[in-house]
């Protein structure tokens, strides 16, 4: 039988593949690796993906939460109690999967409670809304310090709008267009967790748009802070929602567009025409609402009333009766009495008579429970106004 062994030449060849296998090998053994954890909004879900692809391109690698990795990035929310409460819960599954690792909290939850943060045991660095897309860099080596650091400027200086969308973690594409919120809702603390209203342009957008179109994604949902406050510039209004709308409408390389959510009073008539008639964007609105009753929007300090929103409603069913709308709804709050509570259940109810009495909701634990959520509500728009008038929290 003959010998079955390579001529020379070829086994030459050879080599260099052996060799690339194994320098590839060992390459992928000393990588660091990093794993992402996303708390709250679609805004937070792209704004993680985005700082996910910057690891890669430093040579990281992506990994499962589970899968032990060097590094922990979580990515956090502070729109509700059980937010705040999740990263406590997450960062203590980090340890227990990887003991040594480095933990990271970004996010909203990040720049408005960075020293609470720091003091939760395992953290090793807390980044801020001006810092956390500055993460690879600020934090280079992911060496554990003895000391928790904190990176978190003043929600004041924050003024720079960070391109971002999400890829291949969902079957929709989410496009960051607007970040920051020019508006004072008394229970919300966005505007001091994110910054004023900035905008990206609509040439940047329409050209991300197609990039992300290369990728092979089929749906892209439009978010922000206040999507509909797009187009201010260095604190300039340079552009509108609606023009943004109609460039993206002629993206060839995507199927479908959807508008996450927008402001009753900035869901403009053009907006709803236009999307009737469009080519590629969904009859789909998410419009919150918060509540039916003026006198508890006016409390909220919302910039709208019932009429405004069911003026929106109606003109939307008037042209796209199939049309789906989405609606945020916010009970227990301070203030409100149970024909509040009933106007939520249809804005537009003045017209139609008196919600009937079997629909009024029971007396008893849903009555504790909104008296409880009352309560904590108090206690944020207390702290809320503090803040707002210069008085920090004293651990800031």
């Amino acid at each position: 039988m003959g010998c079955t062994c390579l001529p020379a030449r070829q086994v030459q060849k050879c080599i260099p593949l052996h060799a690339n296998i194994l320098c590839l090998i060992s390459h992928l053994v000393t990588m660091k690796k990093v794993a992402f954890y996303t708390l709250g909004c679609k805004l937070n879900y792209s704004e993680t993906s985005t700082i996910s692809r910057k690891f890669e391109e430093k040579g990281y690698l992506k990994v499962e939460f589970h899968d032990k990795p060097d590094i922990f990035i979580i990515n956090t929310c502070s729109v509700t109690e059980n937010a705040d409460k999740k990263c406590h819960k997450i960062v203590r599954e980090a340890r227990s999967i990887s003991p040594n690792a480095y933990v990271a909290i970004i996010g909203c939850y990040a720049q408005l409670k960075p020293k609470e943060i720091s003091e939760i045991p395992g953290v090793d660095a807390v980044l801020g809304a001006a810092e956390k897309f500055r993460l690879v860099e600020l934090l280079d080596g992911f060496v554990r310090p003895e000391k928790p650091e904190i990176f978190a400027s003043e929600i004041g200086l924050v003024d720079t709008f960070n391109t971002s969308y999400s890829l291949h973690d969902r079957t929709r594409t989410f496009l960051k267009v607007q970040d920051g919120c020019d508006y004072s809702c008394s229970f919300c603390t966005i505007p001091l967790a994110r910054g004023s209203s900035r905008s990206d342009t609509i040439f940047n957008i329409v050209k991300t748009a197609g990039e992300i179109a290369h990728t092979g994604a089929k749906e892209i949902v439009i978010t922000g802070v206040n999507t509909g406050d797009f187009g201010l510039q260095e604190g300039q209004r340079t552009e509108r929602f609606i023009d943004l709308v109609k460039a993206l409408d002629n993206e060839e390389g995507i199927e479908r567009f959807r508008i996450s959510s927008i402001e009753p009073n900035l869901l403009t008539d053009d907006i709803i025409e236009f999307v009737a008639s469009s080519k590629r964007f969904v009859p789909h609105f998410h419009v919150p609402l918060q509540s039916g009753s003026n006198k508890i929007l006016k409390l909220m300090r919302r910039r709208y009333q019932r009429e405004v929103y069911t003026s929106r409603v109606e003109k939307i069913k008037s042209l796209m009766p199939h049309c789906c709308i989405g609606v945020d709804v916010i009970v227990g709050f301070p203030g409100e009495t149970r024909e509040d509570f009933l106007a939520d259940r249809c804005p537009g109810r003045s017209r139609q008579g008196p919600v009937p009495e079997r629909q009024c909701p029971p007396d008893g634990a849903a009555q504790r429970r909104a008296g409880r959520r009352s309560h904590r509500l108090l206690g944020q728009q207390i702290q809320l106004r503090r803040l707002a008038s210069g008085h920090r929290d004293p651990e800031r």
